[in-house]
């Protein structure tokens, strides 16, 4: 369906109309839907949870539309098959600028996201250079959706500073008993880690990787620096 939605410009999302294969399917190893209903991004109508009354105005922000586009399909003998579809009514604009403002098309892959780490920490570029380049591989492969500095900005945040304690600036002049939580602080958190070993398979030097490390951490507003010490495991156990 992903690949589909990209060629036709549509986002199909999982109906809760689906039925689930019962355990007695010899082919639910295979999907777990017997019949599986995918409807269009804009279809359904919002239903608020909490009761409205007649001078209350109702949400904006929705994007359930009651579009009746769907394709329905069925699991047969281990294959799925289309039983009916709906795929050329639509009650708003089908384009590649509208497909393209979706957040779920624009959101960087796990490839993407590794190779944005790679530029920013390593190579110190900036966030609009990084994000013209995956533009650009994304326009190479075909694809519709074009990510924004915003999106890398926010996938960087959630996935670096991860709302650790990292990201709280440390007063100068520390007391003598908070240093045992600075040692634990300096640590690294478990994206550096993932971000650093990666590196190390690629042969890059620890001391590079440190130093990207703790350049990122200080533009998050974090001025506790990793050491050495914190990559002797990870060295270890390349």
């Amino acid at each position: 369906m992903k690949k589909y939605g990209h060629a036709a410009l549509q986002l199909y999302v999982l109906s809760g109309n689906s039925k689930r294969a019962k355990p007695t399917n010899p082919h639910r190893h295979l999907f777990p839907y017997s019949i599986v209903r995918f409807i269009c991004k804009h279809g359904g109508k919002y239903r608020s949870k909490n009761k409205e009354g007649p001078l209350k105005r109702p949400k904006q922000k929705t994007l359930k539309i009651g579009c009746p586009a769907f394709i329905k399909l069925k699991l047969i003998d281990g294959k799925l098959e289309i039983v009916s579809m709906c795929i050329d009514t639509h009650n708003h604009p089908v384009n590649r600028r509208t497909f393209s403002l979706y957040p779920e098309v624009r959101r960087l892959s796990d490839q993407e996201k590794m190779y944005a780490k790679e530029m920013l920490f390593i190579h110190n570029l900036s966030y609009r250079k990084v994000v013209d380049m995956i533009n650009k591989k994304r326009l190479e492969a075909g694809e519709a959706a074009m990510c924004c500095i915003k999106d890398l900005r926010n996938q960087i945040a959630k996935n670096l500073a991860d709302g650790n304690e990292n990201r709280r600036r440390e007063p100068k002049g520390v007391s003598p008993d908070k240093e045992d939580q600075i040692k634990v602080r300096s640590g690294l958190n478990q994206v550096e880690e993932d971000f650093a070993l990666e590196m190390l398979r690629k042969g890059i030097d620890v001391k590079a990787i440190r130093m990207a490390i703790n350049n990122k951490r200080r533009k998050f507003g974090n001025t506790v620096a990793c050491t050495m010490e914190d990559f002797e495991n990870l060295t270890s156990g390349i």
